[in-house]
């Protein structure tokens, strides 16, 4: 039986989506050959990105490239027994490119005809002109779906060639942009903490320190008049927000009244965070042996450099601190 394509749904793409072509006649798995010609010239699609499901169905994935907004021809080549069938997709326009493409003017015709015909370029023949217009539109209203039912912050985000579907078996991950060119992924939120410490000397009273990296516990007795930029940093390794600073103290001499009375983060040597700016009630006041916690929710980028600077209220006691930052 020779080869014959009855159809390619979904019929229309972009570069890296899949075709299927339906028909018979085809040859078993790895027997059969793809290729496209855009009008510039045939393209073999390459082998790892062509799989037959069976004989009267072939998956393909869009090679990159293509000329877009036109008619594609797909050619399948049984290459054991030599017979050979050709169809059609559309390859369609990114949507970065149909926001500067406001189509005036084309609108579907009376017939909405498939993309059938016997000469080389069928986007230039007039007996598919409606096709050519119908599939435009349709990747017209795509853009236009997302514009009007999703909203900033969405989780139904798009890239800039296409929409970004959430994809199954995603429950519990998150959307991450990451600057990635395809708009982003799906993947699992894991949380980075990172650690300060530092002894604060019972003379240094109303001065602030910028507390120490910290990775090992105890309490490092080195004393730095912050802020500083060298090793007081620490640098973030992932995108998100800061969602939780905790701090703890402990006396490390006699005496009594002596407590931590502001804090402040600094990103890439910036204020981003001062707790003298919180209403009294939530400001830290962290006695002898106390803790504090607070949920600033700072936007970092992925090597944002972060200091922890905290200042005591007075010369009674030298008091230890650790201080933790959560990002995700």
């Amino acid at each position: 039986m020779p080869a014959l394509i009855e159809t390619i749904s979904p019929g229309r793409g972009r570069a890296g989506e899949l075709q299927t072509i339906n028909g018979s006649g085809f040859g078993s798995y790895g027997s059969n050959a793809v290729r496209v010609d855009d009008g510039t010239g045939i393209v073999l699609v390459p082998g790892s990105d062509v799989t037959t499901l069976d004989d009267g169905t072939i998956t393909f994935v869009i090679p990159a490239g293509l000329v877009r907004d036109r008619h594609i021809v797909v050619e399948v080549t049984n290459n054991e027994d030599d017979t050979a069938a050709t169809w059609w997709f559309y390859s369609q326009l990114t949507l970065v490119e149909l926001e500067t493409n406001r189509l005036p003017g084309k609108k579907p015709g009376a017939r909405e005809s498939t993309a059938q015909s016997a000469v080389a370029t069928p986007d230039e023949d007039p007996g598919i002109q409606e096709a050519k217009d119908w599939n435009r539109l349709a990747t017209k209203l795509e853009m236009t779906q997302y514009d009007l039912l999703t909203a900033l912050g969405d989780v139904a985000a798009r890239g800039a060639t296409g929409m970004r579907r959430v994809p199954a078996g995603a429950d519990g991950q998150r959307y991450f942009r990451d600057g990635l060119a395809n708009g982003g992924e799906w993947k699992t939120l894991v949380p980075e903490t990172l650690w300060w410490g530092g002894q604060i000397l019972a003379a240094n009273v109303g001065v602030e320190m910028a507390l120490v990296p910290h990775h090992d516990g105890g309490y490092p007795a080195q004393l730095f008049l912050g802020p500083v930029t060298d090793a007081r940093e620490l640098a973030s390794t992932v995108s998100g927000q800061l969602i939780l600073l905790n701090l703890h103290v402990t006396e490390d001499s006699t005496g009594t009244n002596t407590f931590i009375n502001r804090v402040r983060i600094l990103v890439n040597d910036v204020e981003a965070f001062d707790s003298d700016d919180l209403p009294t009630n939530e400001q830290p006041f962290l006695n002898e042996v106390d803790g504090w916690s607070f949920a600033p929710y700072l936007s970092l980028a992925v090597g944002d450099n972060l200091q922890v600077l905290v200042t005591k209220n007075n010369a009674v006691q030298t008091l230890n601190v650790i201080a933790r930052v959560v990002i995700a």
